[in-house]
């Protein structure tokens, strides 16, 4: 019996190697930013030169818009944002590749745009927070979405608690000048709810962009056979 099980024991395990393998290679762009942010928190010096700065960038050095994202403050910072992202990423990814590079995108895109428009004073940036709150959106719509088609209201519901909790969550950032999990006097940074409302809203028009195109096909091509 001994001898027996041991073949039994190694089909499962390379089994299991098998499938993880498989569930790792539908997760790339993940593991690939992830990596990066990894690689920047250990080399030195390399927070300062990727991180978002305005002075900088008005001399040209642009990049910091999509770089400042995976730059941060201190391993504490890093370890909450860099933990977040892999989880809501490979859940997002895994169900909506395309949706979810195009919410990386237009997340990458709406905060560092709206921090140069609506936060002039903010000088420096770094952390994939905003991002975070894109994917947490993000993860909440589809779940929530799927819920709804199943007709599973409890699903829905959770769905819609884990928004009002992401509200509260920016809320409580908002007026307390701390953030929730970071230790951010520790890290000697200011918090920015609305780095993370901006991820939010862009996460809203990615998710709600599909149906809101069927939606004017549909009434175009109801307004072109009415007119013919």
């Amino acid at each position: 019996m001994l001898a027996s099980s041991r073949p039994v024991n190694r089909s499962v395990n390379d089994t299991l190697v098998t499938q993880s393998l498989s569930a790792l290679r539908r997760i790339p762009l993940t593991l690939g930013l992830t990596t990066a942010a990894l690689a920047i928190a250990a080399i030195p010096d390399a927070d300062a030169l990727l991180q978002y700065d305005r002075t900088a960038m008005r001399v040209g050095e642009l990049w910091r818009l999509a770089t400042g994202h995976l730059a941060h403050w201190n391993f504490d910072h890093w370890l909450w944002d860099t933990v977040a992202f892999l989880i809501l990423g490979a859940y997002c990814e895994f169900r909506e590749r395309r949706m979810y590079a195009r919410c990386l995108a237009v997340g990458t895109a709406a905060v560092s745009t709206g921090l140069i428009l609506l936060r002039p004073d903010v000088q420096l940036y770094r952390g994939l927070s905003g991002l975070d709150s894109a994917l947490f959106v993000l993860a909440a719509w589809c779940y929530g979405s799927n819920a709804l088609r199943a007709d599973d209201r409890t699903g829905f519901y959770a769905a819609l608690g884990a928004a009002a909790a992401f509200l509260g969550k920016v809320a409580y950032e908002s007026l307390s000048g701390r953030t929730l999990f970071v230790d951010s006097a520790a890290g000697c940074f200011e918090p920015l709810p609305l780095s993370h409302l901006l991820g939010a809203a862009a996460a809203v028009v990615v998710a709600a962009m599909p149906d809101l195109w069927k939606r004017a096909r549909r009434y175009f091509t109801f307004a072109s056979q009415r007119s013919s």
